[in-house]
This record gives C-alpha cells, sequence and structure tokens, in this order.
C-alpha cells in the first residue's frame, strides 16, 4: 500500500502546479483560459477608457462637428473612470496570475538564466 502511495504522489509531483487554478477540489480550470478571459476583457476595457478618452479632447470633438453641450460628457466620463478602474483591477489580476513567470524573465534579462526556462512557467 505505501508503493502505491509513493507512485501516486510521484505522478502528482511531476504535474506542473502552476498550469491550473483551482475553482474547487474536483474540477481545476485552465490557467490559459483564465488568461485569456482576463485578456479579452482587458481589450474590452482598455478599448473604453481609449475611445471616450480620445472623444473627450477638444480636437476630436471639433473634427467630429461637436460642441460640449451636445456631446453626453457625464456619460462619457462615468463609461471613462469605470473602464480605467475595471482595467486596473485586472491588470492587477494578470500580474498575479503571471507573477512567476515575471520574475523568470526579469532574472533571464539580467544574466541569471536562459530565458527558455521561463517556458515551463
Amino acid at each position: 500500500m505505501e508503493i502505491v502511495k509513493r507512485r501516486q504522489l510521484a505522478k502528482i509531483s511531476k504535474k506542473p502546479i502552476n498550469k491550473t487554478v483551482k475553482k474547487s477540489k474536483s474540477s481545476p480550470i485552465n490557467k490559459a483560459k483564465v488568461n485569456y478571459v482576463i485578456d479579452i476583457f482587458l481589450l474590452i476595457s482598455f478599448v473604453g477608457v481609449a475611445i471616450t478618452g480620445v472623444i473627450k479632447v477638444s480636437v476630436v470633438m471639433d473634427f467630429l462637428g461637436l460642441s460640449w453641450g451636445q456631446a453626453p460628457m457625464p456619460l462619457l466620463s462615468t463609461i471613462h473612470d469605470w473602464s480605467g478602474v475595471i482595467m486596473v483591477i485586472l491588470v492587477a489580476i494578470h500580474i498575479a496570475l503571471n507573477w512567476k513567470w515575471l520574475a523568470c524573465m526579469t532574472k533571464a534579462m539580467f544574466g541569471k538564466h536562459d530565458a527558455k526556462v521561463c517556458d515551463a512557467i
């Protein structure tokens, strides 16, 4: 019985731990899928910040032929602000999920080890 447990432990320990984010004990979520979803929402929030930020610039307002009274500035400001807040939160989550890789690449950039080591993370 002890040999079986050791073999099972050896199999488990060879699996990369950071490739999954545990949702519960029974169903792990793939880290790549989590990153993908976060990146999609980052893109959406970035587009919201970028578009509303560009529209709020007076040169663009003049180019579009709009005056400050015609544009829904309170709505644009609300969208701009909340998109920015969401983007900051998502960036923090993204950095936290990829912290080991960032640390590894930083060490590789300063010559501590080869960057190929970081591909496995």
